[in-house]
């Protein structure tokens, strides 16, 4: 299942500002490149969706998404010390290695 901290539910609330908006997260690739990770606001989720709760914040899956998040935790950094801030995901099912498909991969 999919893991949301505290940090990224409250700056996902905030940046909602009171709307009423779930967080769509959608994860798609597993290849040499890895994971890539898009997070969106919607209104509703649609019917293949599974719907998610943290601490209030609806979070809605497609079941592409669903599968590949499981065991991953979403987190959120302020960017302390002049590091750039964001939202982050920790995947403990990808291995980093190396490739030789001749494409940048990561």
């Amino acid at each position: 299942m999919l893991n949301i901290t505290e940090r990224a539910v409250t700056m996902v609330k905030s940046i909602c500002d009171g709307e009423a908006l779930g967080l769509r997260i959608t994860a798609s690739g597993q290849g040499c490149g890895g994971v890539n990770y898009e997070l969106g606001l919607e209104e509703a989720p649609t019917a293949a969706d599974e719907v998610l709760e943290f601490g209030g914040l609806k979070v809605f899956l497609d079941p592409t998404s669903l599968i590949q998040l499981s065991g991953v935790t979403m987190d959120y950094s302020d960017g302390a010390d002049g590091a750039e801030g964001g939202f982050s995901f920790d995947n403990p099912k990808v291995v980093p290695h190396a490739c030789s498909c001749s494409k940048k991969c990561g």
